[in-house]
């Protein structure tokens, strides 16, 4: 009966030590929607790990998360580096992979706009872009009016312009703060038509 006892102990143990060699390594995977964002811009994560039963988020930032698949964002710029650990079900296998995080800062918005004349001005950036206003204002106009020279999502700093409606000019600089609709009015001069320089009027955040 003893020698009984033994075999069916020696069974179970051997039984146990096969369950937990068989526990497989987890495979640790996930993919974001964006790897360039801007500031406060939310991230989803999306976990494709296999074989795992929790989870281990750091986002580079002093923030963590147990979560599974994870929506995060930034307040400042930088890369970040967000690391994921997938583990087993006993917690004693774990695998581990991590991607890198661009953040920026929020573009800022334009508009130049004229409030006399009879024309198409077209305004070109120093980084190329171009716009062209098409009509007068009475009043300031808002960022992304139609009718005014518009750009967007600028990268904040001081930018030269140039505008011309093929007789007069303004050549002058404007500075596009992130999250800020900057406004530009144009103003001929009576004294000199064909050369006269823009006056910035008003800045001030949407």
């Amino acid at each position: 009966m003893k020698k009984i006892y033994n075999v069916i102990l020696i069974g179970l143990v051997l039984s146990f030590s096969a369950c937990e060699k068989e526990e497989i390594t987890p495979s640790a995977l996930f993919t974001a929607s964006s790897t360039n964002v801007k500031v406060l811009e939310n991230i989803t994560f999306t976990n494709l790990s296999t074989n795992a039963s929790s989870y281990q988020w750091s986002f580079g930032d002093g923030t963590t998360s147990a979560a599974s698949s994870p929506t995060h964002s930034y307040s400042k710029t930088g890369t970040y580096t967000v690391q994921l650990k997938a583990f087993s079900a006993s917690g004693k296998k774990m695998s581990e992979t991590s991607i890198s995080i661009n953040v920026t800062e929020i573009g800022g918005n334009a508009i130049f706009w004229m409030s006399s004349g009879d024309y198409y001005v077209t305004v070109t950036l120093s980084n190329g872009a171009q716009g062209t206003i098409t009509k007068n204002f009475s009043a300031i106009p808002s960022c992304g009016t139609t009718g005014g020279a518009n750009f967007s999502d600028l990268t904040p700093g001081v930018y030269g312009y140039y505008a011309t409606d093929g007789n007069a000019y303004w050549n002058s600089t404007i500075t596009i703060k992130s999250n800020t609709c900057s406004r530009m009015q144009l103003l001929y001069s009576s004294s000199a038509p064909e050369k006269v320089k823009g006056e910035q009027i008003l800045k001030q955040k949407e």
